[in-house]
């Protein structure tokens, strides 16, 4: 592919529209991250917003045409390049072409969407990297085992384990054979059940056992309806039905219809992972209207159909690792559209990686993962020399006071807080990573702590962060 110098959108910014539905990624297999509502956003005055934002002196490209400034850090407008990320994460030789492909997108529209400066650039590869398996995996994977999935059924969904039942599930799982008596030498030997017609009929199976991946999980005890006595029935290999998975999971939430499709069409896709309908119809309409680097769309993200039984839906555009260009697009989206009113970019610029991380997952999930590539992502793209490149030259003291306190931040442990959807509130215990001890470094070298900063020393401050709003449903299952 070309190289296609970055160039920023003239149209840039932008109103969006009076309300902007939640944008909830999901890349995380552990996570709830989807579930996470509390910081979608209305976006402000535009003007008013990017004034304000455009006050760090990081070299923001995606500001207006202003005369060369000195002060400005060099390598802020530096493309990010495959050695940083194969420096930065594990990246197989097979998947290097993808990878280029991705940075080829990514270079060329960072600088109109916030990701423009090494600050900036090493918070957003940690996070991606995170959500997108090192840019490897460009959708989510629904493949969960039945365990995972059990609360997704109601009781009245069960399935009877009549004989017609058992015969038109076999291959999904069958009764087991009678264990041998106590004393017996083998099963032969058993009492076997009496051959009556619907035999089991008082025992009923879970639907996940049918829709969830069972590589793993190979057999499940039963219980008959009056608790006295109970099977054990054996599951055969299959992979999950990810489309029921997806239905059942997402399904009737965050702007999704519950009969339909919409839980698996919109489920995570992209290099931070885009999920929800309303997330898709908002980038549809951003696509088409403004584009990028003045490059409209035509698509809408939202349409599926149906041809010979095959149901397809141009969400999965965003996960095309062919031609990437749209997983990279919903990404550098919705971290400068979407999600404006978490000013993303800001939290970056003050170094809080416990509100960027929340802003992306939702909660905690990935946690340590997130965090040892950003410390990797700031010695591979520069950040520490942005740092005392900027100290040495610039002028104004109240800048480098921000400077400095940023840099206390990242001397600091921080700690991230799932949000608990049935408590409306953070959980008391969050995980928390240690400090980066070269913050205080630069800090010692450029006369220390910046004055009358007494809060930077402390761990991020959980509320900041918390919704207003929580989406009502349930976590994530695990897998």
């Amino acid at each position: 592919m070309a190289r296609i110098n970055p160039q920023p959108d003239p149209q840039r910014p932008q109103d969006a529209p009076e309300e902007i539905p939640s944008a909830i990624p999901d890349a995380d297999k552990d996570g709830y991250d989807a579930d996470f509502n509390g910081l979608h956003d209305k976006e402000e005055d535009g003007k008013k917003k990017d004034a304000k934002d455009q006050q760090y002196d990081g070299s923001a490209v995606n500001e207006k045409e202003e005369p060369e400034d000195d002060t400005k850090c060099p390598h802020c407008k530096e493309d990010i390049t495959l050695d940083q990320i194969k420096a930065i994460t594990t990246i197989d030789a097979k998947n290097e072409t993808l990878v280029s492909k991705i940075l080829e997108y990514l270079n060329l529209y960072k600088a109109d969407h916030k990701i423009d400066t090494c600050v900036r650039k090493a918070h957003f590869i940690a996070q991606a990297l995170h959500e997108s398996g090192s840019f490897t995996v460009l959708e989510e994977d629904l493949n969960y085992r039945p365990s995972s999935l059990l609360s997704y059924f109601k009781k009245d969904e069960y399935i009877t384990l009549t004989d017609s039942n058992l015969t038109k599930y076999k291959d999904y799982f069958s009764v087991a054979p009678p264990k041998a008596a106590k004393g017996a030498k083998d099963a032969k030997d058993a009492k076997p059940a009496a051959p009556a017609a619907d035999q089991y009929k008082d025992y009923s199976l879970n639907p996940a056992y049918i829709y969830g991946n069972t590589n793993k999980e190979t057999t499940a005890k039963l219980t008959s309806s009056d608790g006295k006595s109970k099977i054990e029935i054996e599951l055969k290999k299959h992979k999950a039905d990810e489309r029921v998975v997806g239905n059942r999971k997402y399904g009737g939430r965050d702007g999704n219809d519950k009969d339909s499709d919409d839980g698996y069409n919109f489920r995570g896709h992209g290099i931070i992972q885009l999920t929800h309908k309303p997330a898709y119809e908002s980038f549809t309409t951003f696509a088409k209207n403004t584009g990028f680097n003045k490059e409209k769309s035509t698509i809408d993200f939202t349409e599926s159909k149906e041809e010979k039984g095959v149901k397809t839906c141009n969400s999965d555009l965003l996960s095309d690792k062919k031609d990437p260009k749209y997983a990279v697009q919903s990404a550098v989206w919705l971290w400068s559209t979407y999600k404006i009113s978490s000013k993303l970019e800001v939290k970056s610029d003050e170094e809080n990686f416990a509100g960027v991380t929340n802003v992306i997952n939702g909660g905690n999930n990935g946690t340590k993962d997130r965090y040892d590539k950003l410390l990797k992502g700031r010695e591979q793209l520069k950040v520490y020399d942005h740092y005392k490149y900027l100290l040495e030259n610039q002028k104004d003291e109240k800048k480098k006071t921000k400077l400095k306190a940023a840099l206390k931040q990242m001397a600091s442990s921080q700690t991230v807080y799932a949000f608990n959807r049935k408590t409306k509130k953070f959980d008391t215990d969050g995980i928390t990573v240690d400090s980066d001890p070269k913050g205080q470094e630069i800090l010692d070298e450029f006369g220390g702590d910046p004055a009358g900063d007494k809060k930077t020393d402390k761990p991020a401050d959980k509320k900041t962060d918390a919704p207003a709003k929580p989406a009502p449903g349930k976590p994530a299952p695990k897998k």
